[in-house]
């Protein structure tokens, strides 16, 4: 296993990397949304799988880890998810502000509204099982740990030398804010965060730790391929893990732009 930086190349200062991207992902397991700007909140950024696909005999999450078609559609807001009060001040936790209206746009660009009575039929044909597009009942419920996720591109340099052969595009990994430095570091810099507390923008972010891969790493999706190497890569350079999560201690504003600071 191969998870530690070169010490020839030293370990940057989380001050070279700057924020180059945001997503959100309005629907669990499907393609997100670009954002030039959020909020960070303690449940992580407003709107954040905020709705998802349920099974509807189970009562079961759709995950793409089982249903790789969710990969390929797309989902928005049509409107900006409404903040909402710091947990500690709020008097039941399924106080949750209603979310606005998700738009999913299908592979052939077949677009529906979350209000569209043909929704659910349409993925359940997708899905090959009767599924009904929910509404997270709190902040957190289709979240699966940790409510933000960090990459450096750092990282999928370092993984690249690994399977020169594979295209690592963030998409594949899911992160809420990817970062870039301008020396083009190469390394798994930012579990050297772990444990630690990391500033970005006016948020205060704690509770940092890497980030355990799963199959949904390998689907395709979009235009990349399938691909094994990228888990047995995983598997055998970084313990199966790529990315880190992080808890927000202090919530504030991030945008693109913003570099990270202990």
């Amino acid at each position: 296993m191969t998870q530690n930086i070169s010490p020839s190349a030293g370990i940057p200062s989380p001050t070279q990397f700057s924020l180059i991207n945001i997503w959100r992902y309005p629907v669990k397991s499907m393609q997100g949304e670009s954002l030039e700007s959020t909020s960070i909140t303690t449940d992580g950024i407003p709107g954040d799988r905020g709705w998802a696909v349920v099974e509807t005999q189970t009562g079961k999450t759709a995950s793409a880890a089982h249903y790789p078609q969710l990969l390929n559609c797309k989902a928005s807001y049509s409107a900006e998810p409404a903040g909402h009060a710091p947990k500690e001040t709020r008097e039941d936790l399924t106080d949750v502000p209603d979310l606005p209206d998700v738009m999913i746009e299908f592979e052939n660009a077949d677009t529906f509204s979350s209000q569209d009575p043909q929704l659910n039929s349409r993925l359940s044909q997708l899905l090959g099982t009767e599924v009904t597009l929910t509404p997270s009942p709190t902040p957190t419920h289709f979240i699966d740990d940790s409510p933000i996720n960090l990459l450096t591109r750092a990282s999928l340099r370092q993984m690249q030398s690994f399977t020169p052969t594979s295209i690592l595009d963030p998409r594949r990994f899911r992160p809420n804010f990817l970062f870039e430095d301008a020396e083009k570091h190469t390394g798994f810099i930012e579990f050297e965060w772990a444990g630690k507390s990391l500033k970005l923008g006016s948020a205060r972010l704690s509770s940092i730790y890497p980030c355990v891969r799963c199959i949904m790493t390998t689907h395709p999706q979009m235009e990349l391929p399938q691909d094994s190497n990228i888990m047995k890569t995983m598997l055998r350079e970084s313990n199966k893990t790529l990315s880190i999560y992080a808890s927000v201690d202090t919530e504030g504003m991030a945008k693109v732009g913003d570099t990270l600071d202990f």
